[in-house]
């Protein structure tokens, strides 16, 4: 090839990247043969084998034009199959993929051939198995009437995760093994635990080798690669990315190349082994930064080759996708896999670490154009004005990244959750709106999705479940006696009443939630241990204990709250309508909302409740109090647990697109609501609900602590396009970002563009496949969404400044 500029290499690899998405069943396959080959060999042993047979027999490749190399699957954008974690959804819905309504994957008759075939194995010795053979009657009814979820760690192990890249870019694999022989050295035979840290530690060697394996492959195919490379500029970056694998992981880095790789295969790895969604980059201007600057400072590196190798790194990024069941992908919708870059924020002594790495890792976003990786800015008094301002512009200008997190109330959620002040000042954001020590931690995130809004619909039904969706139909008079039996709210003769019937049933299914969320960790730590995390995560080499068995220095658990704006809404309907004001009784009220406001009579009722009571979002104490207790009170439910890993329940306030799924099987609501249509999103207002303006959301949503919530919560605002087309609307855009330090504002992220723009692209998908748009916490391509999903983001509330 002759030498092109960076661009040019940027298009090169990004048409061969940006594909439709297929299905690669090679890693199931090999898997399937490893177990064959390993039964009744301890755990530890097997999973440490099998993962050097699919690193060392899985496809591998080296797109024209790439200078970082690792790749998840047969082709960019390949999904792979984990059937030790379940496999009945798997087998009832693979003839669906290519249909469903979003997040569609290509897959061939044979590969589905193939997959039966290798579902006779895994008959009964699957997480999903084993979990489920041990669940009480009530939790799978609660799953079943859509109360609970947990989909995510059943198909997958832990994500939400930062590995501890300083100490690979330190010491490589190779100081890793030292550091597990010198444990084993240490090992007394006649101890209590001598032979279940032996079998560990064996599985960890096992997995050193599974790494250095991988990379030897890359090193392997870019040699035969250069040899018959004509093209001289070619041939020697082939020959230096031979020279690269053959270093990295297994010794420390040297350059800012170097590095770079090391880094992608550390990133890569933990997703091949057990599917994990979310695992991050983490402070990535932090640790890559001496790099950068030692060999800017050399010579062998200047500002231009540095970008062109970031947008390498992005690219490979954006190669990473999921597959997710059918409810997976309504709740996770556009295949989002949160793998977030941490930009700026403060040091452990509070000052400002933002470095010309941080702007350059905005220019390659900028660059590549696509929904890998995310962005995150920590947002704190002093990050300077002229990179607050650059990354304003990049989130104002229809790029969709990056989001904002305000360190102040970040690192106070963490201390509350008991991590000392230096180590929170060390946070990275991860997924969504989570965040990490990183290096340090399992933080058990998104591990399940309670429904705030059928709470409230179980407290006013006294705990019988009426309304039901079960993937296809919408069923109404169900009467399964679901949750707890907190009276009869036709009788209620005081608000508090109401208050006392929600709390009730939102404690009964954090209970539920708790067994579902142990029984969980107790399975995958017995069935799936994750062997690179432990070898990337401080704590667990050194104690002898697994990833999933509490070997990480900080240990959580963090189901998710799903619609608290519609419970806050409907409370404060309620509480004004029948209470106050007394135009209705409760059982006039229950009668509309049960008939799902059929009716003449019922839609003026729906009108009234809609028009008359205030809404969160626009600055009503009111309405905020309610939110703020609805938050509080999640939160609260949590603290009687503890988890497996001898670590705390901690809350997080996000749904992803589960307003959708969690949507459909909530029946209708007192603030008005339909029963089937979507839920309001994460923490923002009801869509098309708030009416007085952004400053106005931001001063509704600074009601609610932030620092209760040690794994965040969402907030989208959505902005028209001309936001910053002046100097005057940039600076306030970027005034208004600083000032959410003083709101305490936890977490924003935002769309700016215009609903006709994403209509049309509803009606010509054909000429939007590169649309963006921020979806939750992750971004995604609008055309590979959902229709409901895409509604969803057309009616939220288009704010101006």
């Amino acid at each position: 090839m002759m030498k092109c500029n960076r661009l040019e290499r940027v298009e090169q690899i990004r048409k061969q990247v940006h594909i439709p998405r297929t299905v690669d069943t090679a890693r199931a396959r090999l898997v399937t043969q490893s177990y064959q080959e390993t039964e009744g060999q301890p755990i530890f042993v097997r999973r440490g084998k099998a993962l050097y047979k699919i690193l060392s027999e899985m496809p591998i490749y080296i797109h024209d034009g790439q200078l970082l190399v690792g790749n998840q699957g047969e082709h960019s954008r390949a999904g792979l199959i984990f059937p030790e974690f379940q496999w009945d959804i798997t087998m009832s819905e693979i003839d669906t993929w290519e249909t469903r309504p979003g997040d569609k994957f290509i897959i061939t008759d044979e590969q589905q051939a193939e997959l039966r075939e290798l579902h006779e194995y895994w008959k009964g010795k699957t997480v999903k198995d084993r979990a489920y053979s041990v669940l009480p009657e009530g939790v799978k009814t609660s799953l079943k009437m859509g109360i609970i979820s947990n989909a995510n760690y059943l198909m997958s192990g832990h994500g939400h995760f930062i590995p501890n890249f300083e100490k690979i870019l330190e010491v490589g694999f190779v100081g890793v093994r030292q550091e597990i022989l010198k444990e084993i050295e240490k090992l007394v035979p006649s101890s209590v635990g001598y032979y279940q840290k032996s079998i560990y530690y064996q599985g960890l060697l096992h997995t050193v080798d599974a790494v250095l394996r991988f990379a030897e492959r890359y090193a392997d195919l870019a040699a035969e690669k250069a040899n018959a490379e004509t093209d001289p500029i070619r041939k020697a970056e082939l020959q230096q990315i031979s020279k690269n694998c053959r270093n990295v992981p297994r010794y420390p880095a040297h350059s800012f190349w170097e590095a770079l790789q090391s880094v992608w295969f550390v990133q890569l790895i933990p997703q091949i082994e057990v599917n994990g969604l979310s695992i991050n980059p983490g402070r990535f201007d932090q640790y890559m930064y001496p790099f950068y600057t030692k060999d800017i400072a050399a010579g062998i590196l200047d500002k231009e080759r540095a970008l062109e190798l970031l947008d390498c790194f992005y690219l490979q990024a954006s190669t990473i996708t999921k597959i997710y069941g059918n409810e997976g992908a309504i709740i996770f919708a556009g295949t989002g896999v949160g793998q977030t870059i941490t930009l700026s924020g403060v040091d452990r002594n509070g000052q400002d670490v933002t470095n010309e790495l941080s702007y350059l890792c905005l220019d390659a976003d900028s660059d590549v154009r696509l929904m890998q990786p995310d962005i995150a800015i920590r947002n704190h008094p002093l990050i300077p004005e002229r990179f607050l301002r650059k990354a304003c512009q990049h989130a104002a200008e229809g790029k969709d990244k990056p989001k904002f997190f305000t360190d102040r109330v970040v690192i106070q959620a963490l201390q509350n959750a008991g991590v000392p002040l230096e180590d929170a000042r060390n946070f990275g954001n991860l997924g969504c709106s989570e965040i990490v020590v990183a290096g340090k931690s399992c933080s058990g995130g998104n591990m399940g999705n309670l429904g705030l809004i059928k709470c409230l619909e179980y407290a006013l039904s006294n705990g019988v479940a009426h309304w039901w969706y079960d993937g296809k139909d919408f069923h109404r008079d169900v009467n399964v006696q679901t949750g707890a039996q907190t009276g009869d709210a036709r009788k209620f003769a005081s608000f508090e009443e109401v208050k006392k019937a929600y709390e009730t049933q939102v404690d009964f299914f954090m209970n539920q939630m708790a067994i579902l969320d142990n029984i969980l960790d107790n399975v995958q730590a017995e069935m799936v241990p994750h062997l690179f995390y432990s070898l990337v995560t401080e704590g667990c080499i050194e104690s002898g204990r697994d990833f999933t068995a509490g070997g990480a220095v900080y240990n959580y658990t963090s189901p998710l709250a799903v619609a608290p704006i519609n419970v806050a809404d409907s409370l404060a309907a309620i509480k004004k309508i029948v209470f106050e004001e007394k135009k209705l009784t409760m059982v006039e009220l229950l009668d509309a909302v049960e008939s799902n406001f059929e009716g003449e009579n019922n839609e003026m009722i729906r009108q009234m409740l809609i028009k008359q009571a205030p809404k969160f979002g626009n600055d009503i104490e009111y309405v905020d109090e309610l939110a703020a207790f609805v938050v509080k009170n999640f939160a609260d439910s949590m603290k009687p647990y503890t988890n497996p890993r001898g670590g705390r329940y901690v809350p997080s306030v996000y749904s992803l697109t589960g307003n959708v799924g969690f949507g459909w099987r909530t029946g209708p609501t007192p603030d008005g609501r339909r029963g089937g249509e979507i839920l309001n999103d994460n923490i923002s207002p009801m869509q098309s609900m708030d009416l007085h303006g952004p400053t106005a959301v931001i001063k509704s949503l600074s009601k609610i602590d932030g620092s209760l919530l040690p794994q965040g919560y969402i907030f989208n605002l959505k902005f028209a396009p001309n936001i910053v087309d002046n100097e005057n609307k940039l600076q306030k855009f970027v005034n208004f970002n600083r000032a959410l330090n003083d709101f305490g504002i936890f977490h924003v992220q935002y769309n700016v563009l215009k609903a006709e723009v994403l209509i049309q692209a509803q009606k010509e998908p054909e000429k939007y496949k590169d649309l963006l748009v921020r979806v939750s916490g992750y971004s995604a391509y609008f055309v590979e969404l959902g229709r409901d999903v895409q509604n969803h983001l057309i009616k939220r509330t288009e704010h101006q400044i």
